[in-house]
Order: C-alpha cells, then sequence, then structure tokens
C-alpha cells in the first residue's frame, strides 16, 4: 500500500499550480473601478446643474441708493407692477443672498415674497 491513488479531479487542476489568486489586488482593482464610477455621475450631477444655471433667467432691481438686486430663477414673467419667479430663485444684493422655490416682487412697494424652500444667508465681513 505504497502506492498513493490520485484524486480524480487532479488531473482536471493540473497545470495550474502557477496561478496565484490575490484578493487584495482585486479588492483594490474594484474600488478604483467604484471611485471612477462615482467621480463620473458627480461630474454629471455638476453638469446637469451648470446647464440649468446657464437656462436660467436674469433680472436686476435699481434701488434709490444705487445698489443692484439681482435676480435668477427658472421662469420670470412681469404683470404690471408684479414680477412672478418660479423654480431655484436667486435673489442676490451686497449683503445677503436669498433662495427660493418661487418669489413675488411688488414694484410699487418694493416688497418681495418669497415661498417654498426659502434659505437666506447674510453677506458677513471677513
Amino acid at each position: 500500500m505504497g502506492d498513493h491513488a490520485e484524486h480524480p479531479c487532479a488531473e482536471m487542476f493540473s497545470g495550474f499550480e502557477h496561478l496565484h489568486v490575490d484578493v487584495e489586488e482585486i479588492a483594490m482593482k474594484k474600488m478604483i473601478v467604484g471611485s471612477l464610477g462615482l467621480g463620473l455621475v458627480i461630474v454629471a450631477i455638476a453638469m446637469s446643474l451648470g446647464a440649468q444655471a446657464a437656462n436660467q433667467k436674469h433680472a436686476q432691481i435699481a434701488t434709490p441708493s444705487g445698489f443692484n438686486v439681482q435676480l435668477a430663477a427658472d421662469n420670470i414673467q412681469r404683470q404690471e407692477q408684479t414680477m412672478q419667479l418660479k423654480g431655484s430663485v436667486e435673489v442676490r444684493t451686497r449683503e445677503m443672498s436669498l433662495r427660493a422655490d418661487d418669489v413675488t416682487y411688488n414694484q410699487k412697494t418694493g416688497e418681495l415674497v418669497a415661498s417654498g424652500n426659502v434659505r437666506a444667508k447674510l453677506e458677513t465681513q471677513n
């Protein structure tokens, strides 16, 4: 009984002894490919947002003190003494910026009414 019997599958796998699977290398390649995919998604979103900003309408309001109020929105409609701004609205002065879903500007009273997701930021002196 000095002879050792060979496993029946041994012949099928002979010749593959030189192959070595590096699990860490495979994991690193998967991480790199995943990171590249995420990077492409971020670039696509940024390009989409840039295109959206490029398609916005713009308006300007002059104030008695000489400072201008900058307005931007997806859609701007004027009716007599009222301006309706709809979609991704931004109102900007030297002192603050306001973002909202919708803004109505009454030219006669000088009043701005913002609605929807409203956020205001005061520009600070640094």
